[in-house]
């Protein structure tokens, strides 16, 4: 038990560094590009899983394109620094702590927000973001240059 708890410890740092290194592309270009592209339509669980199963292909699939990214919000957090880290849950979570059998992060984290949109965001609600940006932490999808859809 105690265990599984460093290992928890150890992956949120490692999440932490992740989110403030960024990893997703920025800037003019992204933007003209997620204008000019649809975007791909996947479910967390759905991206998730892509990445637990193979994370090179995953990131060759999805990376550069825009996504529209729908999911169960589990968590909204403030990251190291102090930006708003939506956590929609993934598939495959072994224990309820946001990792699998393997020992991958499941939940799929969306960045990008600004604090007035993510203070609007209840746990539990079904949430649809576009992003610009996917790379992954621990197999884990980190979503960057997010908006949230309007319905």
């Amino acid at each position: 038990m105690k265990k599984r708890y460093i290992v928890g410890a150890v992956i949120a740092g490692l999440l932490v560094i992740g989110m403030m290194t960024g990893g997703g592309k920025t800037g003019t270009a992204a933007s003209e590009q997620a204008s000019s592209t649809p975007p791909i339509v996947i479910s967390a669980a759905d991206l998730s899983g892509a990445f637990q199963q193979n994370e090179a292909k995953a990131k060759l699939t999805y990376d550069g394109h825009p996504l529209e990214v729908s999911g169960k919000v589990k968590a909204i957090d403030l990251n190291i620094g102090d930006e708003p880290v939506i956590h929609l849950r993934g598939s495959g979570d072994a224990y309820g702590m946001g990792v699998n059998n393997d020992g991958k992060m499941t939940d799929v984290d969306v960045g990008g927000l600004s604090k007035e949109t993510a203070a609007t965001i209840d746990k539990g609600q079904t949430l649809t973001v576009i992003c610009t940006g996917v790379d992954e932490v621990m197999g884990s999808p980190q979503l960057s240059d997010c908006n949230v859809k309007s319905n």
